[in-house]
Parts: structure tokens; C-alpha cells; sequence
């Protein structure tokens, strides 16, 4: 488990479940203030690991469209290494917010990660 810091207001603990799965734990706000670094340290990642990656979103408090956008960027970046990014216990009013602008459906939607590891599962 490691953690980056670099955020303002936004904090990530990363955890490698698997050779197939990785969390990051969001807690906090994913806006324009912080959505540039929080893409470049994801980006990081999608260079450094070939893994299927869950978001815990629990801890948001907020997301705004910009946030969403790099949401977006993560998933289609994933999609052309044929992995999947996973919401996680995404809080209900952020969850509002994404079928609003209508694209809650781009994305896999799970309530623990151990849902994540079943739906990964039955793909083998």
C-alpha cells in the first residue's frame, strides 16, 4: 500500500489486490484544482501497471465536470490495454451527477471490491 500526496484536498492510497487488481482509495474532492496532477499520477500508473484498476470512491466528497473528464480519460486509456476501471461505493450524489451528464454508463459500476474480483473472475 503506498499513498500520494502530492493533491490539494485529494488524498489516494494505492493497493495492489492482485497481479489483475488495483485500488485507489479517493478521499476527497476531484475538481479542477487538483484533476491535471491526479490524471498525471493515474497516467503513471497506466504506464507502470498492465492491471484492471477499482477506484474506491467512498471517500469523495465531490466531483465536478472536470473531474469526470479525467474519469473518462482513465477509462478509455484502460479500454485500449483491454482492461476495465471499476467504480467503487461511489457516494449516491456524485453517482446522481454522472447519470445527469449521462455517462455513468461508460463505466463498471461495483459495490465492494470484492464484487470487482467476482465480475474480474468470471472474465477468465
Amino acid at each position: 500500500m503506498c499513498s500520494i500526496k502530492d493533491l490539494k484536498d485529494l488524498s489516494i492510497t494505492l493497493n495492489l489486490v492482485d497481479e489483475n487488481l488495483l485500488t485507489l482509495q479517493l478521499d476527497g474532492f476531484l475538481d479542477l484544482y487538483n484533476s491535471d496532477l491526479f490524471e498525471h499520477n493515474i497516467g503513471s500508473v497506466l504506464n507502470d501497471w498492465d492491471v484492471n484498476i477499482a477506484l474506491d470512491c467512498k471517500g469523495l466528497k465531490y466531483v465536478n465536470s472536470t473531474g469526470f473528464l479525467v474519469l473518462v480519460k482513465v477509462q478509455n486509456k484502460l479500454k485500449e490495454k483491454g482492461k476495465n476501471l471499476y467504480l467503487v461505493d461511489m457516494p449516491e450524489k456524485i453517482l446522481e451527477k454522472l447519470d445527469i451528464v449521462g455517462i455513468s454508463r461508460f463505466f463498471h459500476h461495483a459495490k465492494t471490491v470484492i464484487d470487482v474480483m467476482n465480475d474480474l473472475s468470471s472474465q477468465k
